[in-house]
């Protein structure tokens, strides 16, 4: 199975260049392909984002992640025409090196059982309230965090379809929400996290960064809030590398030249 990685960034240069050199590196030894949709960051361009990839998107202006993930979307189903599976994440996150390898297995058990979910490798606490099953190494879930989802190229289509039909979607704050709901289905979430969520960069942080600073204390704060459970054994040694790599003075990560 062929899989198209897109990834969404804004700013945060310090996790950026961390996230970016974590997925371009897993993305060459697994054979998948990354792509990077830039919602118009000011701290850094295309020359900088293509040292990872070949396949950069940098919108001239804001628009948001609602209508950067819609391209993507588009983008896959329309442009990128040879991919099995479509994996959406964020630049404020760390992936486990076996995590294209954990999707191909899902999605080869799901086909030789005749059914089709999609797929989640981040298990959130701020989600459990969707939880509606738990199985051998799975729960099912009405929702999945916007870090970490996977399609098939059919489940893609029918979001397409979808947002052609209904523009409001591209509009509508919770993307990771609504795009999802029209496909009717719940998502397959492991119980391990191949994916961390760090929530912001040392002094900019996002939605789910609410304290401020540059002390350790405020980053950890902020981590805790919206980490993965169960992280992998990888994830869990790498996190006080990440975080006190982002925290360093010195280390200023993804800049412009």
């Amino acid at each position: 199975m062929r899989i198209l990685v897109a990834v969404a960034t804004y700013n945060r240069p310090r996790i950026t260049e961390i996230c970016l050199k974590n997925l371009a590196g897993i993305c060459s030894e697994e054979g998948a392909s990354l792509a990077i949709y830039d919602d118009c960051s000011t701290m850094y361009g295309t020359p900088e984002l293509s040292r990872y990839s070949s396949m950069v998107v940098v919108f001239p202006r804001r628009v948001g992640i609602e209508i950067s993930r819609a391209r993507a979307f588009r983008d896959f189903v329309h442009v990128h025409r040879s991919f099995d599976l479509l994996y959406l994440t964020d630049n404020d996150t760390l992936h486990d090196p076996a995590f294209l390898r954990v999707l191909r297995d899902i999605f080869l058990f799901q086909s030789v059982h005749s059914y089709s979910n999609p797929v989640g490798l981040f298990r959130s606490r701020f989600h459990e309230a969707a939880i509606t099953a738990e199985a051998e190494g799975f729960v099912m879930s009405r929702t999945c965090p916007g870090v970490s989802q996977c399609y098939t190229r059919e489940m893609a289509e029918r979001i397409v379809s979808a947002l052609d039909h209904h523009p409001t979607l591209e509009y509508t704050y919770g993307w990771d929400y609504h795009y999802p709901s029209v496909l009717q289905t719940e998502f397959v979430i492991t119980l391990s996290s191949y994916v961390q969520h760090f929530a912001r960069d040392r002094v900019e942080g996002g939605i789910h960064a609410t304290n401020g600073g540059v002390t350790e204390s405020a980053f950890r704060k902020d981590f805790a809030r919206d980490s993965a459970m169960n992280p992998t054994k990888f994830l869990m040694e790498m996190e006080d590398t990440v975080i006190q790599t982002v925290l360093d003075p010195q280390f200023l990560g993804l800049q412009k030249a």
